[in-house]
């Protein structure tokens, strides 16, 4: 299912005033053409860094860390006893604080198949990274040609999804901005939505449930007055279960 409420994004999307720049779109369209094509054939390996530079830095503004000033994305991070591909966080001297783990695949590589000679999924792996990483929030995934957001706490079976091959399309491309862009998701902008996201879920449940008690309600005395001796007493045991289930 997915991870945020529908509705929710899509009035936080009406409502945000950014807008990708010509760079941004440039870089997106690119990943689009590439992720089209499979890569031309390319490996994992051989595509990663392009990931890093093309998606994670020009697309989504994350900043990788230098000489004289921290960043908020590292290659090959160490977590565990694992190595994840890419980290998002707070990097600097000394300092380490992963906000996320973004695990990478080939295109080829199905992200809910268990994989040969590993025993797990690419999302299982993921996931591991997450819980070893002290802090984690998000948990990311992806096979080049869609990249999947997770959220710590909100178990693995309600994701976002985006569909990297779409990049040239404005709402996809706003869509992955609104949710991934370095300044949302390592900031409050994103959790945010995802609250809101849950609240406005609740809402939807307790609206179903009192129009179910409604119309039960309705059903038992529509019963009751069409056939009164074949309704069972307010006070019997089948009743009282039937009105609180």
């Amino acid at each position: 299912m997915p991870l945020f409420n529908v509705k929710t994004i899509q009035a936080a999307l009406a409502s945000n005033t950014h807008l990708p720049t010509a760079d941004e779109r440039d870089a997106a369209a690119r990943w689009a053409a590439l992720a089209r094509v499979d890569f031309h054939g390319q490996t994992e390996s051989q595509i990663e860094p392009e990931f890093n530079a093309l998606l994670m830095q020009r697309v989504l503004g994350y900043r990788p860390v230098s000489p004289d000033m921290p960043g908020t994305i590292k290659a090959k991070q160490p977590i565990g006893a694992g190595i994840v591909d890419l980290a998002l966080g707070d990097f600097g001297p000394g300092r380490a604080a992963i906000l996320a783990p973004v695990e990478l695949k080939g295109p080829k590589t199905a992200l809910d198949a268990i994989m040969p000679g590993r025993a797990k999924t690419p999302v299982q792996q993921a996931w591991e990274y997450a819980n070893d990483a002290i802090g984690a929030r998000w948990v990311l995934v992806s096979n080049m040609r869609v990249l999947r957001l997770y959220a710590v706490g909100h178990g693995r079976a309600d994701y976002e999804e985006f569909d990297l091959r779409r990049l040239d399309d404005p709402a996809e491309l706003l869509r992955l901005q609104l949710l991934l862009h370095a300044d949302r998701l390592l900031g409050p902008a994103t959790a945010d939505l995802l609250a809101r996201s849950a609240t406005a879920d609740r809402d939807i449940t307790d609206a179903l449930y009192a129009t179910y008690r409604a119309l039960r309600d309705d059903l038992f005395q529509f019963v009751r007055d069409s056939r009164p001796r074949s309704v069972p007493n307010s006070a019997s045991p089948w009743f009282r279960s039937c009105s609180t289930g």
